[in-house]
């Protein structure tokens, strides 16, 4: 699943906590590096779609 986020710009991904989703959703709070080499946090969504899970939904902020 990182896999596809890093096809985005990100890099170093490492999850710093996961919530449940009012939706049956999962929400992991992450942090990575971004394609300039800053770092990032951000909030990426993924969701049970049968036996996989699937991205539903990402943002980023760039820490300054």
């Amino acid at each position: 699943m990182f896999e596809m986020i890093k096809m985005f710009g990100h890099t170093d991904i490492k999850v710093l906590k996961e919530e449940k989703g009012a939706d049956g959703s999962t929400v992991l709070s992450v942090e990575g590096v971004d394609s300039d080499k800053k770092k990032s946090t951000g909030q990426v969504t993924i969701v049970k779609e049968g036996a996989a899970w699937k991205i539903g939904k990402e943002s980023w902020t760039t820490k300054s």
